[in-house]
């Protein structure tokens, strides 16, 4: 909706570029009549033909770049609204997590409070204190995992770095031989 601010501005708009064209004409009427002989008035008649070819020119290339600029635009438009799906694709996501988040919160804040307090997990239900435990065992069997992981890294170097020697020796031999 146009306010009637805007419609008469652009009504003042559209007569003034009216007046300019009426004003151009007429200045190009007497110079046409103004010229001296046939060949003056070919002449402006020439310059105004190129000068309406140079325009046909401008304007068929802004049209072109008027149509790439609008696929670009509806390509950034498909853009925003993949993005905007994403987003709120992210943000349900998030609302989810948080509740889990919040869920979960609350029965550990419980089980603190009661140690005794049975809690239910994917293998039935357990003491908070016995979770703990298994959780300190978990974390002894990890340890001991990395130890024995080092040891037998350990021993893997060694046995390559004395089969690399034994084959460097069997090389030699065999060049002596």
């Amino acid at each position: 909706m146009y306010s009637s601010h805007t419609l008469v501005s652009e009504l003042v708009r559209l007569l003034h570029k009216a007046l300019e064209a009426a004003q151009q004409e007429k200045r190009t009427s007497k110079q046409f009549l103004a010229a001296a002989g046939e060949q003056e008035r070919l002449e402006l008649v020439r310059h105004k033909e190129r000068c309406i070819a140079d325009l046909d020119g401008r304007l068929e290339a802004l049209l072109k770049d008027k149509e790439e600029l609008e696929q670009r635009l509806a390509m950034q438009d498909c853009q925003v609204n993949e993005l905007q799906q994403h987003v709120q694709l992210m943000i349900e996501k998030n609302n989810a997590k948080q509740e889990v988040i919040l869920k979960l919160s609350k029965q550990v804040a419980a089980c603190m409070a009661d140690p005794q307090r049975t809690v239910a997990n994917s293998m039935g239900t357990e003491t908070f204190c016995r979770l703990q435990e298994k959780i300190e065992h978990l974390k002894d069997d990890i340890e001991a995992h990395k130890i024995q992981n080092k040891f037998l890294n350990s021993e893997i170097y060694q046995l390559t770095k004395l089969w690399r020697n034994s084959s460097e020796e069997e090389k030699g031999l065999l060049m002596k031989l």
